[in-house]
């Protein structure tokens, strides 16, 4: 992805993703009516385009998505540059209904001063806290704060990377309302997910 970054393969790549994303959750509503939210990351660059909310919209018309059912992933490196910009945008999207994420939380150059500005759905706690939040004290502690501030503030929380039982149960108990990683489920290809819908249809 960095290499794609610099040499702006990104966009092409970005745009291919996000069109057989679409396109497969549009197949899967018309066939199952199954209520699920498909979440893609999204790169800075991609983000930066002019047309990039344009193509959002199109893509939702064309394969008739609910705008609900797809949530853009971003991490905190898109609001450096530009953050008047990329607020405007990422709040068109939440006003189509679009889901918006902020991926990778504590990573980067965290701020709870443009943490409330920011209209996002769901913030995600990044695997490295996951990782040692049994062991540390105070990776616990600043997890524990980060889920009861976050909820204050109306938003969804996602500890990435959880792999075993003890992170599960502390993150639950914590009051993490998702939890993503190899313990719930591994990378899978299309046709092994529709599978997966197909069991949990009643």
């Amino acid at each position: 992805i960095p290499i794609a970054e610099k040499n702006g393969d990104i966009i092409q790549l970005g745009d291919f993703v996000l069109n057989e994303t679409l396109k497969m959750v549009g197949e899967w509503k018309n066939k199952y009516h199954y209520p699920l939210i498909v979440s893609v990351n999204i790169s800075s660059i991609q983000l930066s385009k002019d047309d990039f909310v344009d193509n959002i919209e199109k893509l939702i018309d064309q394969y008739d998505v609910d705008p609900e059912n797809l949530e853009l992933e971003l991490t905190e490196s898109v609001f450096i540059e530009d953050f008047d910009d990329i607020i405007d945008k990422i709040s068109t999207l939440r006003r189509m209904g679009v889901r918006i994420s902020l991926d990778d939380f504590g990573t980067g150059f965290s701020s709870l001063s443009y943490l409330r500005n920011l209209p996002i759905n769901t913030l995600k706690i990044d695997k490295s806290f996951v990782d040692s939040v049994i062991e540390d004290r105070s990776t616990g502690i600043i997890t524990e704060s980060v889920i009861a501030m976050v909820k204050k503030l109306g938003f969804e929380t996602v500890a990435e990377g959880v792999e075993c039982k003890e992170q599960f149960d502390y993150l639950r108990e914590s009051g993490c309302d998702i939890i993503q990683g190899f313990l719930l489920g591994r990378p899978m290809s299309g046709k092994d997910f529709e599978k997966l819908i197909v069991r949990q249809l009643p």
